[in-house]
């Protein structure tokens, strides 16, 4: 598969949609959320920024791609 001259084969879905225009294949909601989450770690309330992401955990899972990074993100900036 090709997109814009670039070989699709093994690239997360992710990628894909986003090379054909899609913005974003996430709930609106949600990816307000991680952006919200996002945006508390880069100032420092780490405090917030915890709640922010367990929220989207409560919501989504633990296992997403972006939980887990917003969580290795937290831990790293804790230290």
């Amino acid at each position: 598969m090709a997109i814009n001259d670039i070989v699709a084969y093994g690239r997360d879905m992710n990628w894909i949609l986003n090379e054909m225009g899609v913005e974003s294949s996430r709930v609106p909601e949600i990816s307000k959320k991680i952006l919200e989450c996002k945006e508390l770690l880069e100032e420092d309330n780490y405090d917030d920024a915890e709640k922010c992401i367990d929220s989207i955990e409560n919501i989504i899972g633990n296992n997403d791609r972006e939980v887990l990074a917003l969580k290795n993100s937290l831990e790293f900036w804790r230290e």
